[in-house]
């Protein structure tokens, strides 16, 4: 049975033997087996809606993705550790991610737990650095489980068109 990506509409093959991932050939983009088995059958609609759900603030021109109960230390231990490959100090962690982002392009670092599989989490530029940026979701309608968050997306940097809009908003603001 093929499995069509629902990014691209490519075919979706599991990363390893056994594997709960999906990665597909043409676009990269990795879903999960739950969800590969859902769109097969059928059984997961296209998106409903995509709404807009908050900001992130930026002080270091970096996002992180990933889930924080991975890198935030067990106050309760009594020598609480961050993962190996997330260091132990915001100096440390700034030199890994420079180590794994080439300096001439856009930092996009994939972060590996201690065992060294994918998954800990992503770093990426913010686009122009710090600032507050828009978050929206995407969701979907699931038979079984009803309205779910299919993706996220946290914008850096507007569309043209959007921005020359808001930018004659001002503009006219400040004439009048």
């Amino acid at each position: 049975m093929v499995i069509s990506c629902p990014v691209c509409s490519g075919s979706l093959h599991p990363e390893s033997s056994g594997s709960v991932m999906w990665e597909c050939e043409d676009c990269g983009s990795i879903i999960n087996h739950s969800q590969a088995a859902k769109r097969a059958i059928g059984k997961l609609s296209d998106v409903v809606k995509r709404k807009k759900v908050g900001m992130i603030g930026v002080d270091a021109g970096l996002c992180w993705v990933g889930d924080p109960c991975y890198i935030h230390p067990d106050l309760d231990e009594k020598k609480p550790s961050l993962p190996k490959e997330f260091g132990q100090t915001w100096s440390e962690f700034c030199d890994i991610l420079w180590k794994k982002s080439p300096p001439d392009k856009p930092t996009v670092a994939q972060f590996n737990y201690d065992l060294g599989h994918k998954g800990l989490g992503v770093c990426v530029s913010t686009g122009y650095g710090d600032g507050t940026y828009p978050v929206y979701i995407e969701m979907i309608k699931d038979e079984q489980w009803g309205e779910r968050i299919k993706s996220l997306t946290v914008v850096f940097i507007e569309d043209e068109e959007k921005s020359s809009k808001l930018m004659s908003k001002i503009a006219n603001k400040k004439k009048g």
